[in-house]
């Protein structure tokens, strides 16, 4: 799972919390891990593209990245609007 359970969740409540609908998002998952044999982090990017004015912002997902936590600030200071 390229993004956990509990980031998906995080985004979901800002929406809900900023007053955004989840069908006005198209969200992306691109793959950006390195796999190798042994252990790996998981990395990705998510494309997000608000579909009423078609702005789009791109985002670090995955291991340590917070995703969810920069999402919430572009909603919050209205970089969506």
């Amino acid at each position: 799972m390229l993004i956990g359970h509990s980031t998906i969740e995080d985004v979901e409540s800002a929406l809900d919390r900023f007053g955004y609908s989840q069908d006005d998002f198209d969200f992306k998952v691109q793959d950006d891990t390195q796999y190798s044999s042994g252990l790996y982090h998981t990395y990705s990017t998510v494309h997000v593209t608000y579909k009423p004015n078609g702005i789009k912002r791109s985002y670090a997902a995955g291991h340590q990245s917070a995703f969810a936590a920069e999402f919430e600030r572009d909603l919050q200071g209205g970089f969506y609007r």
